[in-house]
This record gives C-alpha cells, sequence and structure tokens, in this order.
C-alpha cells in the first residue's frame, strides 16, 4: 500500500487548504498518508529527528507552499531518495514541481508515471571548533558563514582542494549549489547555473575590496572555509537560510568549514512546472517575447 507524507506552509490558509483536499483524495482511494507543518522543520530538532528516521516509510513526500517550505522539507528526505513533489503556493516557485491550481491532477500523473524526475545536488558541510567536537549539516542551496551579532566584518580565509585561494573579508562567503544560485548566491552578485551542473559556486558576501569574485567549482572540489585566527570573530553560519543557534563563545570557536557536494541527491519530481530558463526568464527578467 502507497504511503505519502503531505506537508504544509501552515501559515498560508490556501496551502493548507490544498493539502486538505489532497489527503482525502488519497485516503479515498485506500492511500495512507500523515501530515506535518514545514514550520515545525527547524535545524536539528525532535521532529525533524523523528520524521528523518521513517521517512523511508515513505513513497512520495509532497509539499504544500513555497520554496522555503521545500527547503525545510530536503532536510527530512536526507539521504532516503525519497522523492518530493512541490506545489508552488509561494513567490519564486523555483523548487516546485507543479503548480498550486489542480494538485489532484499532478498526483494522478505521478500514479500513471506520466512526470519526469529531476536529480539536484546537495550539501554536505563538516563544522570543526575549537574544542575539538565537530557539527555535520546538510544544505540544498546553500552554506553561508556571516558576521555575528556584533556587526563586524569576518575575516575567512578561502581553500579549494587545499589550494590557498584568498583572504576574503567582509559580511561574509557562502557556497551554493545550483538549485541554490537562484538565491542568496544570486543577492551577493553570484552566477546562475542550470540545476542540473554537479558543480558549486563560491560567493563572497559584501567584501570589503573591489578584487573578490564569485567562482564556480567542479563537482568534486572540496571548500573550506578557515577563519583568521589573528583576532576573535563572531560568526554565525547559515543552512539554506536558517541559521545554527550556538552561544556567541561557540560561534566565536569555529575553527573550519568543510563544505562539498554530498554522494546523496535530492530527487524532484516535475510534472507542469516551467523548465528553468522559462523561470528564470519570467522571474528575473520579466517574461516577454523577443523583438
Amino acid at each position: 500500500m502507497m504511503r505519502l507524507l503531505l506537508v504544509a506552509n501552515t501559515s498560508n490558509a490556501l496551502a493548507v487548504h490544498a493539502r486538505d483536499e489532497v489527503k482525502g483524495w488519497l485516503e479515498a482511494r485506500g492511500i495512507q498518508t500523515a501530515t506535518a507543518s514545514s514550520g515545525d522543520f527547524t535545524h536539528n530538532n525532535t521532529e525533524v529527528r523523528q520524521l528523518s528516521a521513517e521517512i523511508g516509510s515513505y513513497d512520495l513526500v509532497c509539499v504544500f507552499g513555497g520554496d522555503g517550505a521545500i527547503l525545510r522539507t530536503a532536510r527530512i528526505i536526507g539521504a532516503s531518495q525519497v522523492p518530493l513533489l512541490g506545489f508552488n503556493f509561494g513567490h519564486l516557485g523555483f523548487l516546485a514541481g507543479a503548480s498550486g491550481d489542480d494538485p489532484i491532477s499532478a498526483l494522478e500523473a505521478v500514479f500513471a508515471d506520466e512526470v519526469t524526475h529531476e536529480r539536484r545536488t546537495v550539501l554536505d558541510a563538516c563544522i570543526r571548533y575549537a574544542d575539538g567536537h565537530t557539527e555535520q549539516i546538510t544544505a540544498l542551496n546553500e552554506i553561508a558563514l556571516t558576521r555575528g551579532s556584533s556587526g563586524r566584518v569576518i575575516d575567512v580565509n578561502l581553500f579549494i582542494n587545499g589550494v590557498y585561494i584568498a583572504d576574503i573579508r567582509g559580511d561574509g562567503i557562502l557556497v551554493a549549489t545550483a538549485t541554490g544560485s537562484t538565491a542568496y548566491a544570486l543577492s551577493a552578485g553570484g552566477p546562475l547555473m542550470a540545476p542540473t551542473h554537479k558543480g558549486l559556486s563560491v560567493v563572497p558576501v559584501a567584501p570589503h575590496t573591489l578584487a573578490a569574485r564569485a567562482m564556480v567549482t567542479a563537482c568534486n572540489d572540496i571548500i573550506e572555509l578557515v577563519p583568521a585566527a589573528e583576532r576573535e570573530q563572531q560568526i554565525t553560519v547559515f543552512a539554506d537560510g536558517e541559521a545554527l543557534e550556538h552561544p556567541d563563545d561557540i560561534s566565536a570557536g569555529i575553527v573550519a568549514v568543510r563544505v562539498a557536494r554530498s554522494p546523496d541527491e535530492l530527487l524532484l519530481v516535475r510534472h507542469d512546472a516551467p523548465d528553468f530558463y522559462t523561470a528564470v526568464s519570467r522571474v528575473f527578467f520579466g517574461g516577454g517575447h523577443a523583438r
């Protein structure tokens, strides 16, 4: 018997209504469902750990919301390879595989095997602290190191494959996937990358120099971000826009952050969503036609 997890952005009434409508339709056809709120999927909380442990028992995860809800749900899916179908109830909709107008038609297409699947790169990051402990995190869009509550610029040494590249001084630095190239990385001046590109981009955030530029890496490159040791710094680490919450004495003790492409990928289901370049034209250039 099929089993679906239905996740909604419960602050969006339209998304909740669609989720409930789909739940009734599925259960009338003998398909088991469970529901969750994407707002509960904060970094490494109890619900995240519990759902992550049982996610493999689901055949499909459906998300009713915007890209933020899909990002938080992707954290639950992890390495399980359970496909995710997002119904767009947000503004951009780059991650959604179907519109929110007719989710039942999209699910009928799923069951008829009339959809496509797109594999997206995921980031693995290891944070090493001065007291010797480490923390493993994953992200679909980006890992970012930014200035902490003091508001002072931070100073980070960038290494790629063990080779020193530059000392980046500014508001921060981020490492993004191609999926994340339309998000924070774009705002920081990074390049747009086709979503199936396997390489990463390294983007300085408001660098205090005229020389700093974004870089695009190969798929197997390893990026290491090492805060300069000569002065104490308050640094906040963000994974997909969510801050890792630590006391200031721990956040000041970050020794290095190692970021690489994960061996696991996220499987996105695509139904009637526009292709990437159509979405780029519409969202960033206003659409229209050639003259």
